[in-house]
């Protein structure tokens, strides 16, 4: 299929097709910036704006639609309305770009009305399962590495800083070898949690979010925040988290944590996400507890 068009052949296309459509455009996703019809040039290229919501898309077509340079295809739901959602790389005069195409199909989907929540419901997790860790209900890499960097990285305010915290639960494999890894589980989940109910925002140029970064290593992420103030909130959050979690048992297992705080502005100019996240993780490790030495007669 072809992906390579001049300015003038998108547009002819789009006159074309836009009559079987309630919505048909050119965006740039990362600079969500809407590039044609000429009047939604002025609006922000986020389909949920047009769509009637107060935040993106958790699982954004148009953007895994510009990673791939491929095509996406997904139905969604909006106050009972079944919308179908078309999203096609295109490269336009040498610029990465993706068509949209958005069609009410809600009198059209033949489905009953018990079906049609069913199928709404599983739609919604599913959309939500894609960028969540499904142990503790935030963020997953997926999330970060093909929605917030890719716009972010694409039209960064060089005097918005990007804030990152890196935080590990220290010891985390002896905790699961010494009380088995529904405790390990537990204390990941309560983590998770915690820092979300903290950083949980997608206004932009003020997000705030939690990915899990892996295994027992999480990213709290915060935009447009002083580094200072980043830093100083961070950790006096920190300091009310609960060190010891009680068994059935009542017995309590206490744990410990290591956090590392970096910020955009101490990296050079632009987002240069590897070096951020280098910088928080080396800190982290440095603020690691020491272990003992180990005592005994030589």
């Amino acid at each position: 299929m072809k992906k390579n068009f001049t300015q003038q052949e998108v547009e002819e296309q789009i006159k074309i097709v836009a009559g079987d459509y309630d919505i048909v455009r050119l965006v740039s996703p990362a600079e969500r910036k809407v590039l044609f019809p000429p009047s939604e040039v002025d609006r922000v290229a986020y389909c949920h704006e047009l769509l009637g919501r107060n935040k993106r898309c958790e699982n954004c077509t148009s953007m895994r639609a510009l990673q791939s340079k491929g095509q996406y295809y997904k139905i969604d739901f909006l106050n009972k309305r079944i919308l179908w959602v078309e999203s096609r790389y295109l490269c336009v005069d040498g610029r990465d770009c993706v068509e949209e195409k958005i069609k009410d199909i809600t009198d059209t989907f033949v489905f009953d009305s018990d079906e049609r929540t069913v199928l709404g419901d599983f739609i919604k997790h599913y959309n939500i399962a894609l960028v969540t860790d499904p142990l503790t209900g935030v963020y997953n890499r997926r999330f970060l590495e093909e929605d917030f960097l890719p716009s972010f990285q694409c039209c960064q305010d060089p005097n918005i800083n990007v804030g990152v915290a890196f935080f590990d639960v220290d010891n985390f494999k002896r905790i699961n070898d010494t009380y088995g890894h529904v405790v390990g589980d537990e204390i990941l989940k309560r983590t998770a949690q915690f820092w979300k109910a903290r950083f949980n925002c997608h206004e932009k140029g003020k997000e705030r979010f939690v990915v899990r970064f892996g295994g027992d290593e999480f990213l709290i992420v915060a935009v447009g925040l002083d580094f200072g103030a980043f830093a100083k909130e961070i950790t006096e959050a920190a300091k009310q988290i609960p060190l010891s979690i009680s068994l059935k048992n009542q017995t309590a297992v206490p744990y410990a944590y290591a956090l590392g705080t970096a910020c955009s502005c101490e990296v050079g100019p632009g987002l240069a996400w590897t070096k951020l996240v280098a910088l928080a993780d080396q800190r982290m490790y440095a603020n690691k507890p020491v272990p003992p030495t180990g005592g005994g007669k030589q």
